[in-house]
């Protein structure tokens, strides 16, 4: 997302610590909010990278934070999600 933001939205890197030092937001979801911004603004696929970033974001916070167990099943989930992300985002 990073890279979709400097390299062809034209944002420089301060633009980005800018707006993340003036909102409530984390780098993460100054990074998903643009790039959502970015995706409806040129009628792409916006509602379904937003959909999957977040489901994404939700097993990646399971996987870091909690004491749950990640299976196989929750394995291919994240790897679909990744995979559909990227497609998204060339």
């Amino acid at each position: 997302m990073k890279h979709l933001l400097i390299f062809i939205v034209g944002k420089t890197e301060n633009q980005l610590i800018e707006e993340q030092r003036n909102s409530n937001e984390g780098s993460h979801e100054i990074l998903i909010n643009n790039t959502m911004r970015h995706l409806r603004s040129n009628n792409k696929d916006w509602k379904t990278f937003n959909t999957d970033i977040n489901q994404l974001k939700k097993l990646r916070v399971e996987a870091d934070y909690s004491n749950l167990s990640i299976d196989s099943e929750k394995g291919r989930k994240s790897l679909a999600l990744s995979d559909n992300v990227l497609k998204i985002l060339r």
